[in-house]
Formats: structure tokens, C-alpha cells, sequence
């Protein structure tokens, strides 16, 4: 059965990014949860992501989501040979799809997951960093969810708790 699944890291104080929308602190961490993350690419299949998101993350390239459909959604329709650029409707686009969605952000694209309810698991890690001041995984919107843990993973210095959504 096809997942939507929310996976991000965040510091210890509950930021995405900081307020530019830059994540160059996770770079420090990248090695202490790569395994977790490599199984978790290996059951995804397409990844949704904003345009701000799209544009920090296109400067690193896109090797490690090869073979992977990516989907970015924005107003600016744009060209590409590596993702696709999507302005309709974010329902009608998750039922089109078969397989497992990584739910990538930013906030915004994850207020809109969530108010339209299509978030089926939560794969939130944690780093030990502090930052003070920046983007909140978590905007104000309209949802409420009650969560069940299923995992939690502990690699190196970073924790990544699993939850599903209880339906």
C-alpha cells in the first residue's frame, strides 16, 4: 500500500532552515544518519518538494535521488531534465501516483500535505544543533492528528522518531 511519508531533519530547537532558508548546519551530520536515510530512499519512489526547497537543495545536484520522480510544486513553471514542475491540484497529484512520496517541504508544502490530510507516516530526525532562530517544521494551519511511534532510530549523534498517523 502506498505511503505518504513526511521525512526531514530538523535541530534540536524545532527549525527546517534557517530564516534564508539555508541548511548548511546538517552538513555536520550527514554521515551520522546516512544509512538510515539510504533505507529509507530505497522505498521511495517520487519526492514532492516546494519551490524554495527545489531551489537550495538544486545547487547540491540530484545524484542522490536518481532514478527517483521528482516534483516540484510552484507557480513558476520552469524546464528542467531532472524534476518536473507541478501547478495543479496537490490531491488529484498524490492519487495519480502508485508508489511511495517522500513529502521533502518546505514548510508551506507540508501545511499543504497536511490540511488536505495526505501524510500517512512522520520520519522527523533530530540533530544536536541549536540555531535560534529560523523556518519551523510545523506552520499554523488547519489539522490535527493523533500519532502512534513505531520507530525510533539512534545513529551516531542523531535520533529519528517514526510515527505513523492514526486513521
Amino acid at each position: 500500500m502506498k505511503k505518504v511519508i513526511l521525512n526531514l531533519a530538523q535541530t534540536y530547537d524545532g527549525y527546517i532552515s534557517r530564516l534564508d532558508g539555508t541548511v548548511d548546519y546538517l552538513e555536520q551530520f550527514g554521515s551520522g544518519n546516512q544509512k538510515q536515510f539510504d533505507r529509507f530512499l530505497s522505498k521511495i519512489d517520487t519526492v514532492i518538494m516546494g519551490r524554495t526547497t527545489y531551489d537550495e537543495y538544486n545547487k547540491y545536484g540530484w545524484d542522490h535521488l536518481k532514478g527517483k520522480r521528482i516534483i516540484v510544486l510552484t507557480t513558476k513553471i520552469g524546464s528542467s531534465n531532472e524534476v518536473e514542475f507541478y501547478s495543479g491540484d496537490l490531491i488529484k497529484l498524490v492519487k495519480s501516483i502508485d508508489k511511495n512520496i517522500w513529502c521533502f517541504g518546505g514548510a508551506k508544502v507540508i501545511t499543504s500535505f497536511l490540511e488536505a490530510n495526505l501524510i500517512d507516516e512522520f520520519q522527523i530526525t533530530t540533530v544536536p544543533k541549536i540555531i535560534g532562530k529560523g523556518k519551523r517544521v510545523f506552520e499554523f494551519g488547519d489539522y490535527d492528528f493523533d500519532l502512534k511511534l513505531i520507530e525510533i532510530i539512534r545513529d551516531e549523534s542523531v535520533i529519528t522518531n517514526i510515527y505513523e498517523v492514526v486513521k
